[in-house]
């Protein structure tokens, strides 16, 4: 199971595995991703092949990073939030 979309609907796919509100089960070992020929973000198993990705980080440090927003009934990032977020990760490569 993928997940493909902008970081805050990836953020919302978090949001219900934490909350046990999602309709599709959690994938095994799960991992957000950034694809680099698009920039778009995945969830996914992270026993799936990532060599198109260029960013990497498990569902549980995702899930750390974001647990404030995961009150909101609406999630919405601003390209700032993302920026720090990409430098964070790449800081921690």
């Amino acid at each position: 199971m993928r997940t493909v979309g902008t970081l805050s609907e990836i953020v919302t796919a978090a949001k219900n595995y934490y909350n046990n509100t999602s309709d599709d089960g959690c994938p095994h070992n799960p991992v957000v991703r950034r694809r680099e020929c698009d920039k778009k973000w995945m969830l996914e198993s992270g026993l799936c092949d990532a060599s198109d990705s260029d960013l990497e980080i498990s569902l549980d440090d995702f899930q750390s990073y974001f647990y404030e927003m995961f009150s909101s009934d609406t999630i919405e990032l601003s390209i700032d939030d993302e920026n720090c977020f990409v430098k964070m990760l790449q800081e921690n490569e």
